[in-house]
């Protein structure tokens, strides 16, 4: 084996991901990319009025979009700044299962208690 090709594969293949829980994943982009697929289409069931679904879409579409883009999983982890792809693969994951959760809540709803005064402000930086 040419030094030139042992240099390729370990620019190309990470042995660990250097953080303690996250094996390295064996095809991270797909995965990765169902995963934003699915969110997108999952977010469907909730109502357009809703916050959430407007923000995790433009998040998550935004990311997406990054990732088709990107030429290697190490040039869509610099863009995106969050981390390794196995963090991000989780991120998803725990998002999908979050949304059938906020369709049940129906966290689009008025509160059904005010907030007390100030409840929502957010601290002061004096």
């Amino acid at each position: 084996m040419r030094p030139t090709r042992a240099l390729l594969q370990a620019a190309v293949f990470k042995k660990t991901t250097g953080i303690f829980g996250y094996p390295v994943h064996p095809d991270p982009k797909p995965a990765l990319e169902s995963l934003y697929s699915r969110i997108l289409h999952s977010l469907s069931k909730l109502p357009d009025s809703s916050t959430y679904k407007h923000s995790t879409h433009t998040l998550v579409n935004q990311r997406l979009n990054a990732l088709k883009a990107a030429e290697s999983v190490a040039a869509f982890e610099a863009e995106i700044g969050a981390g390794q792809i196995e963090e991000l693969i989780e991120h998803a994951e725990t998002e999908l299962s979050l949304i059938p959760k906020m369709v049940e809540w129906q966290v689009w709803q008025p509160l059904e208690v005010k907030p007390l005064p100030g409840q929502w402000k957010g601290f002061d930086s004096s």
